[in-house]
């Protein structure tokens, strides 16, 4: 619903990810992690927002674990950090892209930390508490190094949590 509400009270470049290809073989998470990177590139400049989301979103699209976690040998972590470590690849490739990008909204711990670890960030200098378990920050160190980034938890908050993260966010890069 957060989704949703976003696409309807902002104007966004939206790319959903093919979550699963991000597990079928190296190859195709290079393929899924270039379509989705190519696609914000090319259509970033169109729209004051460019969104990355996962298709997991849709129950329809969850994935189910075990068959890769008994294919690739790994456990549930494993494979759950080979998904946000993709999610952080094409976060770090946009962001090298594109500079206009000074800002960064995360949703879930997992992948705030795989971005963190990507860009070889110290940490988040945290300043300020947008709404319960969503915070706002700086990114420390790395090629991120000063990006405006708030992190939520994912589930946390009402239909308009997101929207009140984003436009936290805007208001904070004058946007």
């Amino acid at each position: 619903r957060q989704v949703d509400k976003l696409k309807i009270m902002q104007r966004t470049v939206s790319e959903t990810v093919v979550t699963k290809e991000f597990l079928e073989s190296p190859e195709r998470r290079e393929k899924e992690i270039c379509r989705v990177v190519d696609s914000i590139v090319e259509n970033y400049d169109k729209f004051p927002i460019s969104t990355v989301i996962g298709d997991g979103l849709d129950l329809k699209k969850r994935i189910d674990f075990k068959p890769y976690m008994k294919k690739m040998n790994l456990s549930l972590d494993e494979v759950s950090a080979i998904i946000n470590d993709a999610f952080a690849e094409i976060t770090i490739r946009i962001f090298e892209k594109v500079k206009a990008f000074k800002g960064l909204y995360c949703c879930g711990g997992d992948i705030t930390v795989a971005v963190c670890e990507k860009v070889k960030a110290a940490g988040i200098a945290l300043e300020d508490e947008v709404l319960p378990l969503a915070a706002y920050g700086y990114i420390k160190g790395g090629p991120l190094d000063g990006s405006h980034i708030v992190t939520k938890g994912g589930s946390q908050g009402n239909q308009d949590a997101l929207i009140d993260c984003v436009n936290y966010l805007k208001k904070r890069l004058s946007i």
